[in-house]
């Protein structure tokens, strides 16, 4: 299906400059790297809710990798939408402002994700946070960037909130942000209506339909 034919109606109605194929071979690179260092990580941790607070160093550099990767595809859709002011001062504030914007698939702070090797029916909605873009005082960031942040900044203090929760939080958020403004990989292929995903490494079905939450399933 085409970009922005799905979500619920906003206040901001826009469209997308094409994207250079550079840009996109660049993203798609990216994403299939930091899923095929997911996969090691699975092969040494096993991704129950048993495993969630599990830390270590491969779960923590990762996760700094996915959450760059998500500034850098947020900061795309920016750039994409037209906007230019001052992007070296764009945040996860600036960000969350995409969640007003229906040209993309769907409405971020809608998807939700089930990772089948959890094999647990509790959702992941990487980037609920967004839908508060628009209220003062309430809280935009996501939970697994506020964890990203922490351990950047203090990596003694907080080394514990870069977990394998949190990592998945992050992956997932990833996904969405790419999923959101069309950004194809090789690890998956689009398939009209329902956005069907097969992933080399699992299955992800994500049914997008306007008005309601977008499941994604891992």
């Amino acid at each position: 299906f085409e970009v922005g034919e799905l979500g619920v109606m906003s206040q901001v109605t826009t469209s997308w400059t094409p994207l250079d194929s550079g840009v996109m071979r660049n993203h798609q690179r990216a994403y299939e790297l930091l899923g095929n260092d997911l996969m090691k990580i699975f092969a040494f941790v096993e991704p129950s809710e048993a495993n969630k607070d599990c830390i270590g160093h491969e779960i923590y550099q990762l996760l700094l990798r996915v959450c760059t990767e998500f500034e850098s595809v947020c900061k795309l859709a920016k750039i994409r939408l037209g906007h230019t002011d001052n992007p070296e001062k764009w945040n996860i504030k600036s960000y969350s402002k995409l969640n007003d914007v229906t040209v993309g698939r769907g409405v971020l702070s809608d998807y939700q994700f089930f990772y089948t090797e959890l094999n647990s029916q509790i959702g992941i909605q990487p980037l609920k946070s967004f839908i508060n873009s628009n209220i003062a005082d309430v809280s935009i960031k996501p939970e697994f960037y506020d964890a990203y942040n922490a351990v950047k900044h203090d990596r003694k203090k907080n080394f514990q909130r870069a977990n394998l929760w949190s990592l998945l939080h992050a992956y997932a958020g990833l996904t969405a942000a790419m999923y959101w403004q069309g950004i194809e990989t090789n690890l998956f292929g689009w398939v009209s209506p329902y956005g069907s995903i097969n992933v080399k490494f699992g299955r992800f079905e994500c049914a997008v339909q306007s008005g309601n939450t977008i499941y994604g399933r891992f």
